[in-house]
């Protein structure tokens, strides 16, 4: 039965020169997906040498300096070109590619820790008391602390609130105006507990 070779990967299907095209659309404002859309290539491979063309070395040749010759021979390579600088002579206004973003200089703020004290467990000896001096010495502190352990001992406060309450007379009391009949509620006073 013949077989029907298919290809696995999209590697090398795609043109070098179809490529550095789409690149070059996509660097210059278009998006992935549409430039992708128009030479029939693939989203991802487009978007794998968007990113490896972005970051190339031809873009940062300017600023390597291969030997210590190279460096006094190029005495203004400390203000690379992307930095934004005003002369009174220049007239044209700057490119947005000229200016630096605050966020490139400095990261974004980070929350602080939830817990800025973390209570550990005591830390204590952890040794087997064979020697003398520390076995007394545990011995010691194990008997201060079984003295200073007192038992909840029972007592009676006292009033000592100078507010009296006089006692209720029931006498007072209006009596029922209607007659008590079956599943009826009435109040009922019990005597404190002492």
């Amino acid at each position: 039965m013949p077989r029907n070779p298919s290809r696995k990967t999209n590697v090398g299907a795609f043109s070098e020169e179809k490529m550095s095209r789409a690149v070059q659309a996509v660097l210059n404002g278009k998006s992935i997906r549409s430039v992708a859309k128009e030479k029939h290539l693939s989203f991802q491979t487009l978007a794998r040498e968007n990113e490896q063309g972005s970051t190339s070395s031809s873009q940062w040749e300017k600023y390597t300096i291969c030997g210590k010759r190279e460096a006094f021979k190029l005495p203004d390579i400390s203000t690379p070109d992307n930095t934004y600088r005003t002369l009174a002579h220049e007239g044209n206004p700057p490119n947005i590619k000229e200016f630096v973003n605050p966020e490139d200089i400095r990261a974004y703020p980070k929350a602080e820790a939830r817990k800025k004290v973390r209570q550990c467990r005591k830390k204590g000896k952890s040794i087997i008391a064979t020697d003398i001096p520390e076995k007394k010495d545990i011995e010691e502190k194990q008997i201060v602390e079984d003295n200073n352990e007192t038992e909840d001992e029972e007592w009676y406060s006292e009033c000592t609130s100078n507010i009296f309450e006089p006692e209720i007379d029931p006498s007072n009391f209006e009596e029922l105006e209607r007659s008590l009949s079956k599943d009826d509620y009435v109040l009922i006073k019990f005597a404190p507990e002492n």
